[in-house]
């Protein structure tokens, strides 16, 4: 695993359900007299809380915080934030207990599941189960097989015990099934609330030992309902009527759905930040010690700056060619980790893939919650920014470089320079300690302008229907906006020459103070694109302080926006059917529009360009592909095909040169004495040949004695671990099946331009030692001569190859780069043919 969160067992129930929609059709069915299961009646349908955006900090503040004695979690001052108790759940859910409940815990649950007979438990299948999915044996059953009254029991359920996932349904949640019967009441009530506040108090006191926590959403709306006062955000805390609502339909700052008008940056702002104030001693700055600490350890070592604006902020690492995020306002560690990961081992790609280990730049291994155990994180840091938070892009800044960091460490390792884009009325905003007034500010177009006003009445619309008014975004907004759109879902580094004109890489240097103006790059005359980005201001822009003069007007230049390419599985919200609300949607967005859709699209900047002019046929891994004669790519299959054999053979010596492991790991299960078999065998000498060979070391656990539960999740692990290697074995043998391909390719390109140099160069020595002899006429031979050496000279320049290969290009690019030397070669061969047709009609 390249990427590694610690907290990853922190996290709510897992699934696709919108549970406030659930919620009223519930509620709606029961106030009919629809309710046929009496799922209402349960009480079961109030502790269904809505998925929320999982920050696992807030828990761990939360454990450190929580006084057991009391059930309670304190500020630092000791004052009493909310009880974890089931009186302040019933609370905060306007739940009214009116009736005596039935108590329960997990024992409860484990040792009345295993006493379920066989005829409850045909009962519960016949009612909840697909008639054509009748299960032949005991459970666990699958949560695919279960009809749709079925599954969204077992989803609510689920949740409320704390499970990560319904995929399997074992005796637990069987036994909650049987209290509902077709046509009756419910057989038990139980006390639900009382059952979740232990498991809260349970799991607060065991988080940092264990990491697991499966109640956030109960955590994130006891905040809300008795904090509410610490909240910037607008909270409508009763209904048109005038009676209290529930703290779920309050606000949806911090609910995990689709289309929300509040943005990651906005949940953290809004919402993580007051709460991190509550349980901290003092509230936490924009951007931490240790952060800063990060960036520049000490004033003579420092790999990147920040940059604090109005309403955002941007980190930026020295040499990164990649478009910084923008991140919160107050940046917790969690999003700087991923990027830093993102941006620091971007620049390393970027400058030194090829140099030795000791030349690469270190990288903390373990920052905030994430553990980067390979290089290949990177991707998927910024995966995680990109398409979970749905993050936006700042602009483009590239070389930077201000300290001279990364231009200091290629002189040192004997690379070229890289010389740094300077902008001074950016510059001397970077690394403050807080934003003051008239620096830098967040500056909009009249389309993000639009875009912000329909958010800002969807988020009103929103208040009074939780989760029930969707809308949206327009395919364009306002006149003059670009409906361009890119996404290429993978950005990888590209190595960069310096030494070229500054500023040639940087998108929009204008000068903006209140709205973003259009831009266009200093010193250039054609249009630029940073490389594959995935994620990017529809019009971007430098911002610059607000004091600044107005910025004139230039020639504008368009960047591609993207949309997020990956969705995750989130509850999808519903409309109300309201017509005054419809009418109101109706007249703010007018008729519906389309979504933008992702597109891919690869871009050269113009500082690639010239590279590739100075430096003959070295392609940059962004390179715009090209259409080619199909003869050129014929004759290049036809090669391809020619060394096929050869490394089909080499691939098989590698595999026979690597040694068989000595060691075996078997696992049996005795249908008839109904254990579990775990045994390991060690070779005691060099090839083993029998079963006398091994020493077996054995282990044996009655099946009855473990709980299902644990069984289906040892197998599930096992099978983890063995898919993981045979992935790793299969990945590396792919990695050497190309390298091994592209050294093929390479050698057989290498032969036939040598083979092409000789023979044009022997042609051209005979032409001019038959014509050398005429003592008339030495002009003719010295400019005979003169012309030889300068085509031998263009050859050697133009057929030189990439001395090694990137090891993230991509097959295609390596098959364009083919295609491209075999059409160079065909076009010099009718050149010198052209040129010996010539010397020949001279003679």
């Amino acid at each position: 695993m390249p990427l590694a969160d610690r907290d990853y067992l922190i996290q709510d129930f897992v699934g696709d359900r919108n549970h406030l929609q659930t919620f009223r059709q519930l509620r709606n069915s029961y106030l009919s007299n629809n309710d046929t299961y009496g799922i209402w009646e349960s009480n079961m349908p109030y502790y269904f809380l809505p998925s929320v955006k999982i920050f696992p900090e807030i828990i761990r503040l939360c454990a450190e915080n929580y006084e057991p004695n009391q059930r309670a979690v304190k500020s630092p001052s000791g004052s009493i934030l909310f009880h974890i108790s089931p009186e302040s759940i019933n609370q905060m859910l306007n739940f009214k207990q009116t009736q005596l409940l039935f108590p329960f815990s997990m024992n409860y649950l484990l040792d009345a599941g295993t006493r379920l007979s066989s005829a409850d438990i045909e009962k519960v299948t016949k009612t909840f189960m697909r008639t054509d999915r009748q299960p032949t044996g005991p459970p666990p059953f699958l949560y695919v097989h279960f009809n749709e009254v079925g599954k969204l029991l077992v989803d609510m359920s689920s949740y409320v015990l704390g499970f990560k996932t319904s995929e399997h349904i074992d005796e637990t949640v069987l036994l909650l099934l049987a209290t509902y019967t077709p046509g009756q009441p419910p057989s038990y009530k139980y006390n639900f609330s009382k059952f979740i506040a232990n498991k809260i108090h349970d799991q607060l006191l065991k988080v940092d030992r264990e990491g697991v926590f499966k109640y956030l959403s109960y955590i994130y709306h006891l905040f809300m309902y008795y904090q509410f006062e610490v909240f910037q955000c607008p909270i409508k805390k009763l209904d048109s009527r005038g009676e209290k609502r529930s703290v779920i339909f309050w606000l949806s700052v911090f609910h995990q759905v689709q289309d929300s008008p509040y943005s990651y940056c906005e949940f953290v702002d809004q919402f993580v930040y007051p709460v991190s104030g509550l349980l901290m001693r003092s509230p936490p700055p924009r951007l931490s010690f240790e952060i800063q600490k990060t960036l520049q350890l000490s004033k003579s070592y420092k790999i990147g700056d920040w940059y604090l604006y109005q309403n955002h902020m941007v980190i930026r690492i020295y040499g990164c060619e990649l478009c910084p995020y923008r991140l919160p306002r107050y940046v917790p560690m969690r999003l700087f980790a991923l990027e830093y990961y993102r941006q620091l081992i971007s620049s390393d790609l970027t400058h030194f893939h090829s140099a030795k280990n000791k030349d690469h730049l270190k990288f903390k291994d373990h920052l905030g919650p994430f553990i980067m155990n390979k290089k290949e994180g990177w991707q998927e840091a910024d995966q995680i920014l990109r398409d979970k938070y749905k993050l936006k892009r700042s602009f483009w800044w590239v070389p930077y470089d201000p300290e001279g960091f990364i231009s200091t460490r290629r002189v040192k390792y004997r690379l070229l320079g890289y010389d740094h884009c300077k902008y001074p009325q950016i510059e001397q905003y970077a690394n403050p300690d807080e934003w003051l007034q008239g620096t830098l500010v967040e500056e909009l177009t009249q389309e993000e302008i639009m875009e912000k006003n329909v958010k800002d009445l969807e988020k009103t619309l929103d208040l009074y229907s939780v989760q029930q008014v969707t809308f949206k975004q327009p395919h364009q907004i306002g006149e003059g906006a670009s409906t361009a759109a890119t996404a290429p879902t993978t950005q990888g580094p590209s190595t960069s020459t310096t030494g070229i004109e500054k500023g040639k890489g940087i998108m929009g240097a204008e000068k903006e103070v209140v709205t973003e103006q259009p831009v266009s790059s200093i010193g250039q005359q054609q249009e630029q694109t940073p490389p594959q980005q995935t994620e990017a201001p529809t019009v971007p822009a430098l911002q610059t302080p607000a004091h600044e003069e107005r910025g004139k007007k230039r020639d504008r230049e368009e960047s591609t926006p993207a949309g997020g390419s990956t969705q995750q599985p989130e509850a999808k919200r519903q409309k109300v059917d309201s017509p005054v609300i419809e009418e109101i949607s109706k007249e703010i967005l007018g008729s519906p529009r389309k979504d933008k859709e992702d597109s891919q699209q690869t871009a050269t900047s113009s500082f690639q360009q010239e590279q590739e002019g100075q430096h003959g046929m070295e392609v940059s891994s962004f390179t715009q592909q090209s259409k080619k004669p199909s003869n050129t790519k014929a004759t290049f299959k036809e090669i391809k095909a020619q060394n096929e054999l050869l490394r089909v053979q080499l691939y098989e010596q590698f595999l026979k040169a690597t040694p068989a492991k000595q060691e075996r790991l078997m696992a049996a299960y005795d249908i008839k004495e109904e254990k579990m078999i775990l045994s390991h065998f060690k070779a005691k000498i060099q090839q083993p040949h029998s079963a006398a060979d091994f020493v077996r070391t054995k282990l044996e656990v009655m099946a009855k004695d473990i709980h299902p539960m644990d069984q289906i999740e040892l197998h599930k692990q096992t099978g983890e671990m063995v898919y993981a290697t045979l992935v790793d074995r299969a990945t590396m043998a792919h990695e050497l099946k190309e390298s091994l391909k592209n050294t093929n390719t390479q050698l057989d390109l290498e032969r036939m331009s040598s083979t092409a140099k000789d023979n044009r160069i022997k042609t051209l020595e005979d032409i001019i030692v038959d014509l050398g002899h005429d003592p008339k006429d030495p002009k003719g031979v010295r400019a005979l001569m003169k012309k030889k050496n300068d085509d031998i000279t263009a050859l050697k320049k133009r057929l030189r190859l990439l001395p090694t290969e990137h090891p993230q290009t991509a097959e295609l690019q390596k098959e364009k780069e083919a295609e491209d030397q075999l059409d160079l070669m065909m076009k010099l061969n009718q050149k010198v043919i052209d040129l010996e047709g010539e010397l020949e009609r001279a003679l």
